[in-house]
C-alpha cells in the first residue's frame, strides 16, 4: 500500500487454514522493516535475524512476528481499513 505521503506501507497475509488468516506489517518490532518472505511452501522467515516462525503465530504480537493490526473477513474476503496502513506509515521511514 502506498501512503498519502508516499510511503509504502508493507503487509504480510497467510492463510492458516480455512477462513483463518494471519495477517500483519511486513515488519516487527525486534528486525524493524527488515521484513518475511516464504521459503518453501510452509516456512515464513525474518530476512534479517533468519528466524523461522510458525504460520499461526501470525497476527499475534511478541517475537521476531508481523505486527499485528486489525482487519475484517467478510463474505470469505479480507478487508483492510486504510486508515489503519496510513497509521503504521511511520514504521516504514
Amino acid at each position: 500500500y502506498r501512503a498519502s505521503d508516499g510511503t509504502e506501507v508493507r503487509v504480510i497475509i497467510v492463510q492458516k487454514g480455512g477462513s483463518a488468516f494471519g495477517v500483519g506489517l511486513d515488519a516487527c518490532e525486534i528486525c524493524g522493516i527488515a521484513g518475511y518472505y516464504e521459503r518453501g511452501d510452509e516456512d515464513v522467515v525474518c530476512r534479517r535475524c533468519d528466524v523461522v516462525m510458525n504460520k499461526n503465530t501470525i497476527g499475534f504480537r511478541g517475537g521476531c512476528n508481523p505486527i499485528p493490526f486489525p482487519y475484517e473477513v467478510r463474505d470469505s474476503k479480507l478487508y483492510i481499513d486504510v486508515k489503519e496502513l496510513e497509521r503504521h506509515e511511520k514504521r516504514f521511514k
